[in-house]
């Protein structure tokens, strides 16, 4: 076989020895490369180099060509590998994404539920609030009334009883209008502090979330 055939056939087993390629190599660099890969993979009592081409034993080319096949295994076997490897990462990568992005959910979900439990114990407090209020205010009055209404009955039993009847009921005016205004200036006061609070929530969850 020729050193250039010889060179192109089997180049593959000195593809890492430095040599020039057979594309651009000289028929001296030819020659050399064939003695080289048959330096490399046979022993010297197996070929026998030519003026112009090598001669191999029996049998030979077809060792060489199974080594050629073993480097293209090889070769075939590394880049299966880097494939998967990439592959593996690339599955990694949208895994870990998936992961990050259910965590957040989670964490959403989370903040929700915990801001619905405080909201609903808010509203149980407001309303347990309220009822102390008016049951306070209902035991006040009912006091007052009754203070009222033993004067009134002792009023009536007087001589003067129209013209202390006419000062009763211009004193329940004031003090109905004084209870009245007091109770929606606490009412008021109640409302504005709750609003606040709610807007305070409501910033927090989005200042939160944005940062998300």
């Amino acid at each position: 076989m020729s050193f250039i055939d010889f060179h192109k056939r089997f180049e593959i087993l000195c593809f890492k020895d430095g040599l020039v390629s057979t594309r651009k190599a000289t028929p001296e660099e030819n020659m050399a490369a064939a003695i080289h890969i048959c330096e490399k993979c046979l022993d010297p009592t197996e070929y026998a180099k030519g003026k112009t081409r090598m001669f191999l034993r029996n049998g030979l080319l077809e060792k060489l060509q199974q080594l050629v096949n073993e480097v293209y295994a090889t070769m075939a076997t590394k880049l299966q590998s880097r494939q998967r490897t990439k592959a593996a990462v690339k599955g990694f990568a949208a895994t870990k994404i998936s992961t990050v992005k259910l965590q957040n959910l989670q964490r959403m979900i989370h903040e929700k539920r915990a801001f619905q439990k405080h909201k609903a114990a808010t509203i149980k407090a407001q309303a347990f609030l309220r009822s102390r209020t008016e049951q306070s205010q209902f035991q006040k009055k009912k006091a007052a009334a009754s203070k009222l209404s033993a004067v009134i009955r002792g009023h009536q039993a007087s001589d003067g009883y129209k013209k202390r009847q006419t000062a009763q009921a211009k004193i329940s005016s004031i003090v109905r209008g004084k209870q009245g205004k007091a109770a929606f200036d606490k009412t008021k006061d109640l409302v504005v502090k709750l609003q606040a609070l709610e807007r305070v929530r409501e910033r927090r969850a989005a200042f939160n979330s944005k940062k998300e």
